[in-house]
């Protein structure tokens, strides 16, 4: 029976073989800031060239767009700057930059944040936190 360093040193091996593929296959290492990225959210704060969008689970992105951004409005026609407002739902395709920040290609307008909690969520928080007030 081998000893357990050998499977170790396989698996290793083998990891480290499953890391080199893409340089081997191409002959430069992926670069991540170049793939493509997309994200939905909400817009959550607004300047010019630049957004916040809230994805609604405790993340945010920062957003930067310029005059070649397509900007589309839910209705297929043509949007601009002016449309992107908070509280405005957004997807954004884009490149993610080593920053972090999405330099967005296109982003879509899906339509207003509704005001309040959606019933499902609100029922929830009421189940949640009601009975700890009781």
């Amino acid at each position: 029976m081998p000893p357990k360093n050998a499977f170790r040193l396989m698996g290793l091996m083998v990891f480290g073989l499953w890391l080199a593929a893409p340089l081997a296959l191409t002959g430069e290492a992926p670069h991540p800031q170049d793939s493509n990225f997309d994200l939905s959210g909400t817009i959550a704060k607004q300047s010019p060239g630049r957004l916040m969008v809230d994805t609604g689970q405790g993340i945010f992105f920062r957003v930067s767009w310029t005059e070649a951004t397509s900007i589309v409005r839910s209705d297929g026609n043509s949007g601009s700057g002016q449309d992107l407002k908070v509280g405005v739902k957004v997807h954004v395709l884009g490149e993610l930059e080593e920053s972090g920040e999405v330099k967005a290609r296109r982003i879509e307008i899906q339509g207003e944040e509704s005001k309040g909690s959606p019933p499902a969520v609100a029922s929830l928080r009421g189940f949640f936190f009601g009975s700890l007030l009781t």
